[in-house]
């Protein structure tokens, strides 16, 4: 209840951010990993396999590893609530770093395999791409501004930052 309601203050739930943040997340879990799969065997790493086991990395050991990598959003999202803006940055900045090391460090034996050129591409494609992730987290979704809103008779609270450029990007 406290954090339903507090002194003159609502909260107001927006599930139009809520399906496009899980729509994200899962769309580059499920689209990323394939890409870097394919990569993986396009140039040449002995170990992108289908589902055999050998010394490289699978597409499920590639999915796998970046639904862990991505498992660090949910504490980010649930710290992410706090009135101060620079905490806020700083979360996500800790969830980028933290789930960017974890696949670095996971990946690199396998993208070492390839040329020293490539695998380096590789990573920095891999980084790149979790750094987009998490701005697309941190504005399309953490700034929405504040979820406790003052209430005034019955008129309905302002659309946020977040959700205005969610409904920019789908043509809403």
């Amino acid at each position: 209840q406290y954090l339903a309601s507090h002194h003159d203050k609502t909260f107001v739930y927006n599930f139009k951010l809520l399906s496009g943040a899980a729509g994200l997340v899962y769309g580059y879990t499920a689209f990323v990993p394939v890409a870097l799969w394919a990569a993986l065997k396009w140039f040449g790493s002995s170990g992108a396999t289908l589902g055999e086991r050998d010394s490289g990395i699978s597409l499920i050991e590639c999915w796998a590893l970046y639904g862990y990598a991505n498992v660090i959003w949910i504490p980010v999202a649930l710290i992410s609530w706090s009135p101060v803006a620079v905490l806020n940055y700083v979360f996500v900045a800790l969830g980028f770093a933290v789930s960017a090391g974890f696949l670095t460090r996971n990946l690199w034996p396998v993208v070492s395999v390839t040329e020293a050129k490539v695998s380096r591409v590789l990573v920095i494609a891999v980084v790149g791409l979790h750094a987009g992730l998490a701005i697309a987290i941190k504005f399309l979704f953490f700034a929405a501004g504040p979820a406790a809103t003052k209430t005034k008779g019955d008129a309905p609270p302002a659309d946020g930052a977040g959700e205005s450029v969610v409904r920019a990007l789908m043509g809403m």
